[in-house]
């Protein structure tokens, strides 16, 4: 036998010997699960209402404290679980925010959303398309209103939801369930005298992205034969005079009705469009046309060591929660 041959029996050999042995190896040890926290700091840039409403409507936590920017939750359930301090930061600390610790952040700042990217302990997760930004204008006279759809008018959306917001944003759908897109009424006697209102578009004070769509739609209206004048043609006549005006979001929407501005840029649930502020009931107020422009959503960033039900909650509620202003 030649002694390649034998090196050849002597490997199989070894080999065979080596498949045949009964080493024991030990598993690899699982690691122990991350110990529930008392409390969960959970910021969120925009008014923690919402989000503390869904979660205390489902029974699974109750508000135990609220004040204007906080609102702290405490589970209901036997199964228990950490409490919650839901509290409000202003978009652009959100990235700061992270960076001091806060346990899960809900936001759609994009310097935050682009930071958490970068870091291996947060995760990021899209949460629904929650917002639906409208124009709202004194109805025309007579009713019939604007298409809901139109190159212009889709050219203006897709303006919009590119340049004019720092949130992830879409073109809204030239119609919503159960609303043609564009609603009207009649208009009454007193909302012909448009030269008597005043060239402003109102959106709710601190919403960044309501100011940034009323600024944009201001410099699109300075802009003969543009996308602004086919949808809102008296509001683009307003030209170079009209100028963009926060206030308290409770009136925002009454300014339009009682003649106070010339049209208002307002954030609602992305769900049917507000209804016609018809004048089926006296005195009802300028009756209004409302047509969908851009939807944003948020990001819900949190630690990627928190698992089980209470970031299952939050996600659920974040997702679920449809906010209609700041």
């Amino acid at each position: 036998m030649s002694r390649a041959i034998c090196a050849g029996i002597v490997v199989v050999t070894a080999l065979a010997s080596c498949a045949h042995s009964h080493v024991a190896v030990a598993p690899a040890p699982t690691p122990a699960p991350a110990p529930v926290p008392e409390s969960l700091d959970v910021a969120v840039t925009d008014a923690p209402d919402s989000i503390a409403a869904w979660l205390s409507e489902r029974g699974r936590y109750r508000i135990s404290e609220r004040s204007r920017d906080t609102a702290r939750l405490v589970p209901t359930g036997e199964d228990g679980g950490p409490s919650l301090v839901l509290h409000r930061v202003r978009a652009r600390d959100a990235r700061d925010a992270i960076d001091a610790g806060v346990d899960v952040l809900v936001t759609g700042d994009p310097d935050a959303v682009s930071y958490a990217t970068t870091r291996a302990d947060l995760t990021s997760q899209p949460l629904s398309w929650n917002r639906t930004y409208v124009l709202v204008l004194p109805a025309r006279a007579p009713a019939g209103g604007a298409p809901g759809s139109s190159p212009l008018l889709d050219s203006l959306r897709a303006e919009l939801a590119a340049g004019a917001v720092r949130v992830e944003a879409r073109p809204a759908p030239a119609s919503l369930p159960g609303d043609a897109g564009m609603c009207s009424a009649p208009a009454p006697p007193r909302a012909t005298a448009a030269a008597g209102v005043p060239p402003t578009i109102v959106y709710a004070r601190g919403d960044e992205a309501a100011r940034a769509i009323a600024a944009r739609l201001i410099a699109l209206g300075a802009a003969p034969n543009g996308p602004l004048g086919a949808l809102a043609p008296r509001l683009a006549a307003r030209g170079d005079s009209l100028r963009a005006v926060g206030m308290d979001p409770a009136a925002v929407e009454r300014a339009i009705e009682t003649g106070g501005a010339a049209a208002a840029v307002v954030a609602v649930a992305s769900r049917p469009l507000p209804a016609c502020r018809a004048g089926a009931e006296p005195g009802a107020g300028v009756p209004t046309d409302s047509v969908a422009l851009v939807q944003t959503r948020e990001r819900l960033i949190a630690r990627r060591s928190l698992t089980g039900h209470p970031l299952d909650a939050l996600l659920r509620a974040a997702t679920d929660s449809t906010v209609g202003g700041p």
